[in-house]
């Protein structure tokens, strides 16, 4: 092989290496990003506090008062970016509730996975079960329970994302699960490989 030849087969060989090491990093951040999903869910299920049903319901209503009393914090605005930095979206976090508002341009339809396969039915759904169950064992108001709305105009591109009652452990879960599904939808309807 002469060496024009070996020098194009290294250059083929390095473009396909690269492009592999992409995917692995790609595999490699979503395993991270359900490892997390997991460790939250087992630290949500392992660590519960004991307490008799009228000692809860007692500390409930001497925490209702001092709840309201309090104003509510200012809204935290944080940014959802690919890794190179594109703005994907802004999720503005406050007391018990985070929206997701996609960014100027940015266009993502309900129907492009992995929304509605990993967002909807494996996240917020199964967060929203779980707070469900903790509801009828009596461990949670049902005014408490997380709910969700996906609003969208008449072609399904996603406008907001509103989440209600967030509780202070769900928003890092939300924060990095949110931000892998935007990331890997913005991969799919713009062409990109791995922002």
């Amino acid at each position: 092989m002469s060496e024009e030849g070996l020098v194009k087969r290294a250059a083929e060989l390095r473009t396909s290496l690269v492009k592999r090491i992409e995917e692995l990093e790609t595999e490699l951040e979503e395993l991270r990003t359900l490892l997390q999903v997991v460790e939250e869910f087992l630290k949500e299920k392992s660590f519960k506090r004991l307490e008799a049903p009228a000692a809860r319901a007692e500390a409930a209503e001497a925490r209702a008062p001092t709840v309201e009393a309090q104003p509510s914090p200012p809204e935290n605005i944080i940014p959802l970016t690919t890794v190179d930095g594109v703005l994907l979206a802004n999720m503005h976090a406050g007391d018990d509730y985070v929206r997701v508002v996609p960014a100027e341009g940015m266009r993502f339809h309900v129907a492009t996975p992995p929304f509605q396969s990993f967002l909807i039915r494996r996240v917020l759904s199964k967060m929203q079960e779980r707070e469900q169950e903790a509801a009828a064992r009596g461990e949670l108001p049902q005014d408490a329970i997380l709910s969700y709305e996906v609003i969208q105009d008449e072609g399904g591109v996603i406008k907001a994302i509103e989440i209600r009652n967030v509780k202070p452990h769900q928003l890092r879960e939300l924060k990095s699960t949110i931000r892998w599904t935007l990331r890997r939808m913005y991969e799919k309807t713009s062409g990109a490989a791995a922002p």
